[in-house]
Parts: structure tokens; C-alpha cells; sequence
């Protein structure tokens, strides 16, 4: 049995999948969105049922838990590397001024990925932007913040649709289009997250702010004998 813990009573755990048995947890939920269930990739090329492209070794994964039955109910990545070599710069024009040094390491927010059964909580969710607690994708973006913080970047970059960028900004996270529409998997434009003059940039209300210090504690992976011994390794320590 593999379990997790996250000290903020919520309804979904975010967890940084840090070891190989929690990164086929993650790839493997990967298959089951972007090829059986949405059909974005080919499941024929992928017979180990582990859905990976080029970017993941260059990745940090993460794993959602629905805690209610304790079941992986969702993925993202952060993708680690310079501008130019990122997804977004391939699909996507930026536009000049949200560029930045073709020197400097940034992050793009890639493969948010949710279960069929669980995506109407983050569209519930839209039409309760003040309780930003209840949504999925409010806990990944913010442990996907954390992150960012930690390891010093300051720009996130992300291709996602109209619609989720406005769920987004409902829930008082500022996410600026920085560019023209693409398609991508249907019409995609590009956003970004400033992590600059944190966080006065980021976040446009107080309530979205003191929600993100709710969430922002990520957990890592460990097996159900760490968790019986308390060898809890969490991010924020």
C-alpha cells in the first residue's frame, strides 16, 4: 500500500513523485488521460502504458491524490530548462516582451492532467471562485509556485485554454496572455506566472494569497512502512 500525508485539511494532496515507483504512478496516469481517455497521443505507442516524451528528463513530476479514497486522481509537471528548448516555444509564439535571457533557466507548467471523474470539481469550482480551498487546480499551481520559488525561478510558463486561464484568474491568480492563439490540442494561447516581487505580481486578491499559503505544502512520495515510522519527508521542512 503507498500512502502520503499533508498536514492542511483539504480534499486533494499534492505530492512531488521523487522516486521511479511514483513517476510510473505519474506516467501511467499520463496514459490513461492523454491516450485512452482524450486520445491526444497514440496508446499504441506507448505498450508499457507509461505515457513520456523527450521533456521528462528534464522534469519534475508531481502526483494529485483524491484523499476522500485515497485514489491518484491527477498529474502535472514542471519542465526545468531555457526558454527556447521548452514545449511552449515550439506551439507557440511569445511575444518579445515576455521573453527573457536565452541564458536564463525558467519553468513551464506542462501535463496537468486530471481523471474524467474528477474534472467536474475544478469546473464546480469556477463558479466558486472564493473558495479557491476546493479546486484541483488551485493545489497544483500552487505547489508548482512553491517549487518554483525554491529552486529560484522566477518565470513559469504554460499553454493551456480560454476557459482555464479564466478559471484561473476567478481565483485571484494573475496570469497575463503573453501571446497570439495556437493550435494546439485545439485553441491554446500562452500565459505566464511572475514569481518577480513575489507576490505582489501574482496574486490579485488577499483571499488568494492566504489560500496559496494554505496549499502550497507539497509532500514527497514514500511507501506505507516510511509513513508507519514517520519518516515523512515534506517539502516545506
Amino acid at each position: 500500500m503507498l500512502t502520503h500525508m499533508n498536514r492542511h485539511m483539504t480534499g486533494y494532496d499534492v505530492v512531488l513523485a521523487n522516486t521511479e515507483e511514483s513517476k510510473n504512478i505519474h506516467f501511467n496516469l499520463r496514459y490513461q488521460i492523454y491516450c485512452v481517455e482524450k486520445g491526444f497521443e497514440e496508446a499504441g505507442k506507448f505498450p508499457d502504458e507509461l505515457e513520456k516524451d523527450e521533456f521528462d528528463d528534464r522534469s519534475v513530476h508531481f502526483l494529485i491524490k483524491h484523499r476522500a479514497d485515497n485514489q491518484w486522481v491527477g498529474t502535472f509537471r514542471l519542465i526545468i530548462d531555457k526558454l527556447h528548448n521548452l514545449p511552449i516555444h515550439q506551439h507557440a509564439h511569445i511575444a518579445h516582451a515576455h521573453r527573457v535571457n536565452p541564458e536564463k533557466t525558467v519553468i513551464e507548467f506542462s501535463r496537468l492532467a486530471i481523471l474524467r471523474p474528477f474534472q467536474k470539481h475544478t469546473r464546480n469550482s469556477a463558479n466558486n471562485a472564493g473558495d479557491p480551498d476546493l479546486c484541483i487546480v488551485f493545489n497544483a499551481i500552487s505547489a508548482g509556485i512553491e517549487y518554483s520559488k525554491r529552486c529560484g525561478s522566477h518565470k513559469i510558463y504554460f499553454l493551456c485554454r480560454p476557459s482555464l486561464a479564466k478559471i484561473i484568474r476567478k481565483m485571484g491568480i494573475n496570469c497575463p496572455q503573453i501571446g497570439g492563439k495556437t493550435l494546439f490540442r485545439g485553441h491554446r494561447f500562452p500565459y505566464k506566472f511572475d514569481l518577480a516581487d513575489f507576490p505582489s505580481r501574482l496574486f490579485d486578491t488577499h483571499q488568494a494569497l492566504q489560500a496559496f499559503y494554505r496549499k502550497n505544502i507539497y509532500t514527497h512520495y514514500c511507501r506505507a512502512s516510511d509513513f508507519e515510522g514517520g519518516q515523512i519527508n515534506k517539502a516545506a521542512a
